[in-house]
């Protein structure tokens, strides 16, 4: 993508903020940012899940692979020879690893929440559909 990674990482798996989508709509409304849109190489939630798509596909039809969250079981959903597995934490778990890292009790907290809430609002944006959307992941009762 022709970025430093944490400019990706800042924008993975998260909506664009309504600001951003407003200028962009705005920017490809107007005729001198429909012509500079393409060279200003703009890293944003629609285009890094284009380039995710891409690479879970390729990755999928290489053959035998793990591919860890990404929204590849949303991608992949249509393949008989994907298996998806979900696996989540008790909020109380994710706060206390986030405090293992160092994170402050405020900001564990705080990232547990929003993490989630940023991932479901990518989900439903992307894929309409709630997520996680369990009917695409095996469960073990």
């Amino acid at each position: 993508m022709d970025c430093p990674s944490r400019t990706v990482e800042e924008h993975e798996e998260r909506r664009d903020s309504l600001s951003y989508r407003l200028f962009k709509a705005f920017m490809r409304g107007s005729f001198e940012g429909s012509l500079n849109a393409p060279r200003l190489k703009m890293v944003d939630a629609d285009c890094i899940r284009e380039l995710t798509e891409t690479v879970v596909t390729a990755a999928a039809q290489e053959g035998s692979t793990i591919i860890v969250g990404r929204g590849s079981a949303y991608y992949l959903r249509d393949r008989p020879d994907a298996f998806h597995v979900f696996i989540y934490a008790p909020f109380e778990d994710k706060v206390r690893r986030l405090r293992e890292q160092g994170r402050s009790e405020e900001e564990a907290v705080h990232l547990a929440e929003t993490v989630d809430r940023d991932r479901s609002a990518y989900i439903k944006q992307y894929f309409g559909l709630d997520w996680p959307a369990r009917h695409f992941f095996s469960f073990d009762d």
